[in-house]
Formats: structure tokens, sequence, C-alpha cells
């Protein structure tokens, strides 16, 4: 990300409470050992906030580069996977994926990655920039047992077994009953990003821990106490009515993906970013970590819709001027669609969609991603 992005970010108005920043800078180490190269998804990041493997940040800047400012935002900051014969410790995981960015020379050497090469039949701005890259499942991820969500009004709670307690220490934290026994639970309440995550160790010796947004701290700790899971598995008999309870897929470790990132953007400005675009991207796997889980710690982010009929979440990431980003699956392909003109516009636009061959000239004869530094119109897209 480029200083001049980020001297507009230090400019943008966020609400008020925000966790201690050692908290976060503390959060952060954690996070980047154990999740470093995650792709978080949210391209949301040039609004008001910066995504660290995993970890979303309110920023400004100190001029040092080392201490990003939070400026208000209350912040999620990510669920990282423990060992239980660790003591709770993060499993050590120095990637969760290993990323690169295939050369058009060698598109024609990695078949896989037909499956996702789409485009936007009739996309507003001309294409400024595409690439394809590869990913490889390198380490298993923090993986959630139950996610829940409720899509008017939108709430979420997902439950997560065995992960590390990122909160020792965090103000506000207090005890509270939950599942039998003594839980752990910081309340952000106050705020339109109030998110609750509580944690507690099962006999067994391994700490879970939970997320909930749009619900109070008492449906919250209710709702925990009434699931019933067996070696990890949740029974759906217990899942309260209103909440639609979303099947899960274990990821597997060597599994490869390829993502196409395609840029629409308006060029009449060179050398800043453009004040119109939007960012398509085409996945060949599911994520295993589900976008619906958004509802779970940022419900009033977050809207349901339909994309041809496939359920949909677009979420806002907080912001308020327009930015956000529309998340859907199908026929084993994962969409994601960034725009500054809300969710209006991006609804038809996703219904554009389009598979091509990987020798279509749309493709082979667009310009390059990740930008080519000596094109001004492309240094926008540097950092994204």
């Amino acid at each position: 990300m480029n200083d001049d992005i980020l001297a507009r970010l230090a400019e943008v108005e966020l609400p008020t409470r925000a966790p201690a920043l050692e908290s976060i800078e503390r959060r952060a180490r954690a996070i980047r050992r154990g999740r470093h190269g995650r792709r978080f998804g949210l391209v949301t990041v040039a609004v008001a906030t910066l995504v660290l493997g995993g970890v979303t940040l309110p920023i400004g800047d100190d001029g040092s580069g080392q201490n990003p400012t939070a400026r208000g935002a209350a912040v999620y900051l990510g669920v990282l996977p423990a060992t239980a014969a660790d003591g709770g410790a993060p499993s050590q995981c120095p990637e969760e994926q290993t990323t690169q960015w295939i050369d058009r020379a060698d598109w024609a050497k990695n078949p896989g990655m037909a499956a996702s090469a789409e485009l936007l039949t009739n996309a507003p701005y001309p294409l400024v920039g595409l690439g394809v890259s590869q990913s490889t499942l390198t380490c298993l991820q923090a993986i959630p047992a139950a996610v829940l969500f409720d899509e008017d009004p939108v709430r979420g709670i997902s439950v997560w077994p065995d992960v590390y307690n990122p909160y020792q220490g965090d103000k506000g934290i207090e005890s509270r009953d939950v599942r039998g026994t003594k839980g752990l639970l910081l309340d952000r309440g106050g705020s339109e990003y109030s998110s609750l995550v509580i944690s507690w160790n099962e006999p067994d010796g391994k700490r879970w821990l939970a997320e909930g947004s749009g619900v109070s701290v008492e449906e919250f700790t209710a709702t925990l106490d009434g699931l019933t899971f067996t070696n990890g598995q949740l029974d759906p008999a217990t899942v309260p009515a209103g909440f639609t309870s979303l099947p899960l897929e274990a990821p597997v470790i060597g599994e490869v993906s390829w993502t196409w990132d395609v840029f629409y953007g308006n060029e009449n400005l060179e050398g800043v970013e453009p004040s119109e675009f939007v960012r398509f991207g085409a996945t060949t796997s599911y994520r295993a970590e589900p976008r619906e889980i958004y509802a779970s710690r940022a419900a009033s982010s977050v809207q349901f819709t339909t994309v041809a009929g496939e359920r949909a979440v677009y979420g806002t990431n907080g912001a308020t001027n327009g930015w956000g980003t529309l998340y859907w699956q199908h026929d084993g392909i994962s969409y994601s669609l960034f725009g500054t003109n809300g969710m209006a516009e991006l609804i038809p636009l996703a219904e554009q969609a389009e598979h091509v061959g990987i020798d279509d000239a749309r493709l082979t004869e667009a310009p390059k991603y990740p930008a080519d530094k000596s094109n001004p119109k492309l240094r926008f897209l540097d950092g994204y």
C-alpha cells in the first residue's frame, strides 16, 4: 500500500471505542506467526482498515510504518488454532498457505486454473488489471464447529474448538457461566460494531471460543448452553429456531486452488487511486471459513441477498461511503465482488459473471496484475 493511500487513510473518521493498542499488536503478532499468507478476502482495506494475515485493524500512520494507530472501530482480531497438548498455546504454523502469481506464459501448464477463469460481461469501467494466483494449503487453520446465522434481522454465532485465547489481559473481560463452567466474556458493545467473544475450557482441556453479534449476552450464552457437540460435530437438532446452521467442510492439507483477480476502474486520474472501481475474484475451491460467519462478528455491517438464486453475503467492514464486498458460491467456485457504490451496484454485475477460456483475448491481452509500477494508470493496484 503506497504512502499516498496511507496518508489519506490517516484522515478517515471512525467510531470511538477502540481496543487497547497493545492488545492489537499482541494479537497481530500471534496471528502473523500462525496465519501468515492468508487471503482474508475483504478488499475494503483502503477504506479504513489494514488486513494482516486475518487480522483486521483500523489504521492511521505515525510515519514509522511500525505502529498503526487504532482510531476507534471495535475490531475483530481473528481465531488462531491451538493444541491442548501444548496447554492451549498457539499452533506453530509458519504459513497457512503458500501463494504465487502465475506468469501468463505458464497459464497453459496449469489446467486447474481454467475452472475459475471468469469476467464480467458488462462492467461499468474499463478492465485495468488481471492476474491469476495459485495457493496451496500447507497448514490447517482454525475450523469452526458451528456457524449459525439469521438473515433478517442479521445476527450470528460461531463456535470454534481447540483455539488459542487471544483475550488475556484485555480490559472489559468478565466471568460468565457458559456450558456448565466459567467462561471469559469480552463485550465490545456500545457501538454499531458491537460484538461478543467468550472462551471456556471443556473437560478434555481444550479451549473453545464463540463469537456473537446482533444478539444480547443472555441470548448468546443461552444458545451456546443449548448446543450439543459430539466429537466436535454439531447436532443440528439443538440449533434454536430462527437460526440457520451452515454445513461445514474441513479443509484438506495440500489442496491447491486458483484465484482470478480482475480489476475494472475509472482511468481518468493517472497516478492516483480511481474514485470508482470494482474488483472481481473467482476461486476454484470454497474457503474453509464461510462468509456467513461475518454475521457473528459485525452483524450491522452484513446484509444477506441472492445472486442468480444463490445466497450471497454483502459486507462493508464498517465503511459508510458505499464501499463493500459481495460474496457468493456457485458450482464449486467462490466469488467476490468489491465495489465503491454499494450493494445495489454489485448484484446486477455479479449476475453477469461469465466463464471464459484461458486463451480468450480479453484475458491474455488485459493489463497485468500485480501492477506494473511503470504504468501510472495501474499504480492504485499496488498493495491490494
